[in-house]
């Protein structure tokens, strides 16, 4: 683990956001509204959350899982 994580998970993860010039996205509502409506076209539960979220958010899905591509509207970038 880098440095930053000495001090403690928190400061280093908030670290590598800044480094990265990211942010995280919390999960809300309409995430889950969307969630419980997607076909179960993808069986993780984990990532039908991703693709709710993208999908409700505008985001675009890197990943290079095929069954993302199912998704109607779902915009995804496959690797």
């Amino acid at each position: 683990m880098p440095p930053a994580y000495d001090i403690s998970f928190a400061y280093g993860f908030e670290d590598t956001l800044r480094q990265l010039g990211a942010e995280t996205l919390g999960l809300r509502l309409r995430h889950i509204e969307l969630l419980a409506s997607l076909p179960l076209i993808h069986r993780d539960p984990f990532d039908r959350l991703l693709i709710s979220q993208a999908m409700v958010e505008d985001l675009t899905i890197v990943s290079g899982d095929r069954k993302f591509a199912g998704y109607p509207g779902l915009d995804v970038l496959e690797i």
